[in-house]
């Protein structure tokens, strides 16, 4: 039996799995909002990842700069929550139904670096990568603030910077090479045109 209420899971954009939680986020109406499902059960073995209490599984994350959560990815015990220009980080249990056992923090508001889009999200080498405002960043679990990974294309990137669609890129992870690749999207070209970025690692 389940100490917590059994609510349905919520609409969102956003899914991923942390602590073997389901976690969702991306509400159209609640735009800062994450919620996370009930864990396994230890006492009865079962499955509570239908289920999203809404009186306690979900916390608002709000960033100083007005923005919405555009998306979110767990690099193991630790889950980052981003928005355009910040980024937060959710460290501890989730899974302690008994009450709150976990803290969030905000790891970086400036330099305006946060998740344009959350396709571009891909984990290599231990580090979470992805496509900010003004490049690519990587950041892992003991840095106090991400890098910057594309300074050797700065300047391709800025003059391409008015022109491509952040929102739409993607970045893939060629396993065989060790590699990323982010594909960002030319919306002004008639034929439909892509600029792809590859990232490779030392």
């Amino acid at each position: 039996i389940h100490f917590k209420r059994q609510d349905p899971p919520p609409k969102g954009k956003y899914l991923t799995a942390f602590q073997d939680c389901l976690v969702i986020s991306g509400q159209r109406d609640n735009v800062n909002n994450f919620a996370f499902s009930l864990p396994l059960s230890a006492e009865t073995g079962e499955i509570g990842s239908e289920y999203f209490p809404n009186d306690s599984n979900q916390e608002i994350i709000e960033s100083k700069f007005g923005d919405k959560i555009t998306a979110l990815a767990p690099l193991k015990d630790v889950l980052y929550i981003f928005h355009k220009n910040s980024i937060h980080t959710i460290s501890g249990s989730i899974t302690d139904i008994s009450g709150i056992s976990y803290q969030i923090d905000l790891l970086t508001s400036e330099g305006g670096i946060g998740c344009e889009a959350q396709a571009t999200l891909q984990e290599l080498s231990g580090n979470l990568f992805f496509l900010s405002k003004n490049g690519i960043y990587s950041i892992n679990n003991s840095s106090a603030f991400p890098k910057e990974v594309s300074l050797a294309i700065q300047p391709e990137f800025k003059e391409l910077a008015t022109t491509f669609n952040r929102q739409k890129a993607i970045a893939f992870n060629w396993v065989k090479e060790n590699s990323l690749i982010f594909l960002l999207p030319v919306e002004t070209l008639d034929d439909g045109a892509s600029t792809a970025y590859k990232y490779l690692t030392t």
